[in-house]
């Protein structure tokens, strides 16, 4: 007896974890996954220490690294709500609030449709669907309806 539901007891955990890591892999291989926030360039104190830990990097490598930049392939989208703090959803994961650039840094050669979606308590909903390419921008500035 003892035996038996140690055993289920093991299955069980071995199926959560599963679905735990498929849910992690989905994540990691949406198209979404490199997505940048604005919050995300906000310096704090941890990260100010850190950028001042590196090492400097050489002046010609300075000039390899904005030759790079000036090729970017990201896509961006500038969301703006009134009122501000709603939560933007892109393809049904939380990204940021309002208002929110976003750089979505895995945009492939061929455009890609992408779900937007804004939700703040006490108003409707607003949703979009969008498309974009690389390097291109989407800008939206949205008054949501009390409900």
């Amino acid at each position: 007896m003892r035996k038996t539901l140690l055993g289920t007891i093991l299955a069980v955990n071995v199926v959560l974890l599963l679905i735990a890591l498929n849910i992690l892999y989905k994540e990691a291989s949406s198209p979404i996954s490199g997505i940048k926030t604005a919050s995300d360039s906000v310096k704090t104190p941890e990260k100010a220490a850190q950028k001042t830990s590196k090492k400097e990097t050489p002046p010609d490598e300075k000039n390899n690294s904005d030759a790079s930049k000036k090729t970017d392939t990201a896509a961006f989208i500038s969301i703006n709500s009134t009122p501000s703090g709603a939560k933007v959803f892109i393809n049904g994961y939380y990204k940021a609030k309002t208002p929110a650039n976003i750089k979505i840094t895995s945009i492939s050669e061929v455009p890609r449709q992408y779900s937007i979606k804004i939700i703040q308590p006490d108003f409707y909903s607003w949703e979009k669907m969008i498309t974009l390419t690389r390097g291109g921008t989407k800008e939206f500035s949205v008054n949501l309806k009390r409900k």
